[in-house]
């Protein structure tokens, strides 16, 4: 199953990671798992999460509101993020 997540509010910080919150549809993110971030189906890079706790999934309705921290990427509302294997 992969794991992916909308963006539902961002913040930029100085740092060049944003703190967001998102919405997980599917799947099961780790601390420091290694992700992708796209906008309108194109690819803004690669990059690591860390999660507000241990871990972050969707629920038995297939979604759940999560907060993270992705480091070195400029992200806005909208933007989705998927898990990458491995």
């Amino acid at each position: 199953m992969t794991t992916r997540a909308t963006l539902t509010d961002t913040m930029a910080l100085s740092t060049g990671d944003s703190a967001v919150f998102m919405t997980v549809e599917s799947g099961e993110f780790t601390q420091g798992q290694r992700v992708k971030v796209s906008r309108d189906a194109c690819l803004l890079g690669e990059t690591v999460i860390r999660l507000g706790l241990a871990t972050a999934r969707a629920d038995e309705e297939g979604n759940r509101s999560s907060h993270a921290l992705i480091k070195g990427i400029a992200c806005v509302r909208g933007d989705v993020i998927e898990g990458l294997e491995g």
